[in-house]
């Protein structure tokens, strides 16, 4: 269930612009995963579509990918949740640059990881529009 927040997140935009009051607030913790079947499918899919992300993080981290990876594996899901995890661009598939920038938000100095992740977006990362 924990697996499913990431995905749960990036679509919470496109749902609140759906069906959200203006200034209404928008909770998107472990429980949000019953909710997935509100998400219309054609959203996800200008999700995958439009949104090219890295996700730099630390072993904690990982755990948002692992569970956008069940959520891939499921046979229920027809490829809805495809990912690719090297962030290769594909049609039908969201791209994540997984581990990129490298480095922990708090270590060594809690602000190198900003110039870490300009650099990576000034060079190899320009193609990414999700940091």
């Amino acid at each position: 269930m924990k697996a499913r927040v990431l995905l749960s997140m990036l679509l919470w935009a496109g749902m609140a612009s759906a069906g959200c009051a203006e200034g209404e607030t928008i909770i998107a913790d472990h429980t949000a995963a019953a909710d997935f079947a509100l998400v219309p499918r054609a959203f996800i899919e200008k999700a995958k579509a439009d949104l090219r992300i890295c996700y730099g993080h630390t072993s904690h981290g990982s755990q948002v990918i692992t569970g956008m990876q069940v959520l891939m594996h499921d046979p229920s899901s027809g490829g809805l949740y495809d990912l690719d995890t090297d962030g290769a661009i594909q049609a039908g598939v969201l791209s994540v640059k997984d581990r990129t920038p490298t480095g922990d938000l708090g270590n060594p100095d809690r602000t190198s990881w900003a110039s870490r992740t300009r650099d990576y977006l000034k060079g190899a990362g320009r193609d990414r529009n999700v940091v």
